[in-house]
């Protein structure tokens, strides 16, 4: 599997104290076959542990499934709110995590 890293470490979101906004780091993308690629990167949430969140896709559309810490896989309803997966994932993962 190839792997490229396409971002830096941004914090995103809310800066509220309610809301604490999370660390997004080590964003990279990896490919798959016909078409399917995923995105992964590692998550911080104030006062909690690191996680490492991944997101599948194919570039020809369809559903994106998250997968959180390695454990079960969850489709994502509607996530065309975040964006385009396919043409802007990294964009996509900043905003899913906003």
């Amino acid at each position: 599997m190839n792997f490229e890293t396409i971002g830096e470490t941004t914090v995103i979101g809310s800066t509220t104290e309610e809301y604490p906004a999370p660390t997004v780091d080590n964003v990279r993308r990896r490919s798959g076959i016909a078409g399917q690629f995923s995105v992964i990167g590692d998550v911080t949430y104030p006062g909690e542990p690191t996680r490492v969140v991944e997101f599948v896709g194919s570039v020809y559309g369809g559903p994106v499934v998250g997968i959180f810490d390695g454990g079960p896989q969850t489709f994502i309803s509607a996530p065309d709110r975040f964006g385009d997966f396919a043409t802007e994932p990294v964009d996509w993962f900043r905003r899913f995590h906003a």
